[in-house]
C-alpha cells in the first residue's frame, strides 16, 4: 500500500533518510487572490508609456473615435421612438354597443393593446387594432370578448426604421419629423412641470382621472431632467398619424397628444421660457377642443390621450 502524502516541511523536499544531499528549500509565498479586471467597451486602454507623447496622444484620440462610433459602441437613442400609453375613454348617456378602431401608418408598429385584440393587417396602409365594447354614462368600459371591465382601454406603439408619408395634405407628414422649437413650444423647470400640466390638461378638458394618471406616467421622465420643453400636437394632425374610427360615432371626440424632451440650456429657448405666463386656453384652440361639449354629459364622448419624449 502506498502512502501519498504530501510534503509541508519547511526546510527541506527530499528525504533526509535516502541519502542525498537536501535540496534548498523555495521561500513559500502566501497565495493571492485572483484579480478581475473588466474593461469597458466605451473606455479607452491605457497605452504604454514609452511611446512619444504626440503619438500617445494621436493614438488614443483614435481609440476614443473606434470607441465611440464602432461596432462595440452602444447605438445612439433614435429621435423619436414611439407613442406611449394612449389611453381611450367612453362615456355615453346611455348604455349602449360600441366598436373603436385605432389604425397606424406604414413603419408604425403597435407594441402593447389592453385588452388584447388581434393586430390586423391593412395592406399597404399599415397596421389595425379594434376593441368591442359596452359602455354606459358611469364611463365604465366592459370588453365584450373577454368580459373585463375597464375604465379605459390602452394602446402603445413604437416607429419602425422608416417614416413614409403618411398624408400629402400634412406640412410635415413624417411623424419622425416631429421636434420642439422655441416658436411652438414651453420650457418649464422641472419643479414647475406638474402644477403647469394640471392646469393644461384641465384646460384640454381631461377629468381628474385622468390628469393623475398623465401626470404620474410620464413624471419618473421628466425627472430625468433639469428643463422640460413641451407642445401639445393638433388633433387632426394626430389623427392622421393614428386614425380612429368609432361606430357608432360619438358627438365628441377629443385627441390629447403631448411631445416633451429635456433641455440643457433653458437660454436658447426664451421666447418658449416666457410662453409659460401664456393663458391655459391657448392649448384648447392648437389642440381644437370643445370644452363645452367635453364637459355636456348629455353627449357621448371619447377622450384621448398620449404623449412621446423625444431623445434629448
Amino acid at each position: 500500500m502506498v502512502d501519498a502524502r504530501v510534503s509541508t516541511h519547511p526546510t527541506t523536499v527530499a528525504d533526509r533518510t535516502s541519502g542525498m544531499r537536501p535540496h534548498r528549500e523555495l521561500p513559500q509565498k502566501p497565495l493571492q487572490k485572483p484579480v478581475l479586471r473588466i474593461q469597458t467597451h466605451a473606455s479607452t486602454p491605457k497605452v504604454p508609456r514609452k511611446v512619444n507623447k504626440n503619438l500617445r496622444r494621436r493614438f488614443k484620440s483614435f481609440l476614443s473615435r473606434m470607441f465611440r462610433t464602432g461596432k462595440y459602441a452602444k447605438r445612439a437613442k433614435p429621435e423619436l421612438t414611439g407613442t406611449k400609453k394612449p389611453m381611450i375613454y367612453v362615456f355615453s348617456p346611455a348604455d349602449m354597443d360600441v366598436s373603436i378602431a385605432v389604425s397606424l401608418g406604414r413603419d408604425i408598429e403597435f407594441s402593447t393593446t389592453y385588452p388584447i385584440v388581434p393586430i390586423r393587417m391593412r395592406h399597404p396602409t399599415g397596421e389595425k387594432i379594434q376593441w368591442d365594447v359596452h359602455t354606459g354614462s358611469s364611463g365604465t368600459l366592459v370588453e365584450r370578448e373577454s368580459g373585463l371591465e375597464l375604465s379605459a382601454l390602452f394602446w402603445e406603439a413604437n416607429l419602425g426604421p422608416k417614416n413614409p408619408v403618411l398624408s400629402k395634405s400634412l406640412p410635415n407628414p413624417n411623424i419622425g419629423n416631429w421636434g420642439l422649437s422655441d416658436s411652438d413650444s414651453v420650457v418649464l423647470r422641472v419643479d414647475e412641470i406638474t402644477r403647469y400640466l394640471e392646469k393644461a390638461l384641465m384646460s384640454l378638458g381631461l377629468h381628474k382621472e385622468a390628469r393623475t394618471s398623465f401626470i404620474t406616467f410620464w413624471l419618473p421622465s421628466f425627472l430625468n431632467h433639469k428643463y422640460i420643453a413641451l407642445r401639445f400636437i393638433p388633433q387632426a394632425e394626430y389623427s392622421r398619424i393614428a386614425p380612429l374610427e368609432i361606430t357608432p360615432k360619438p358627438d365628441v371626440i377629443t385627441r390629447v397628444f403631448m411631445l416633451f424632451k429635456g433641455i440643457r440650456d433653458p437660454k436658447a429657448w426664451p421666447s418658449a421660457r416666457k410662453r409659460v405666463l401664456d393663458d391655459m386656453s391657448r392649448w384648447a384652440d392648437i389642440v381644437g377642443v370643445d370644452l363645452a361639449a367635453v364637459a355636456n354629459k348629455d353627449l357621448s364622448r371619447v377622450l384621448e390621450w398620449g404623449a412621446m419624449e423625444i431623445a434629448s
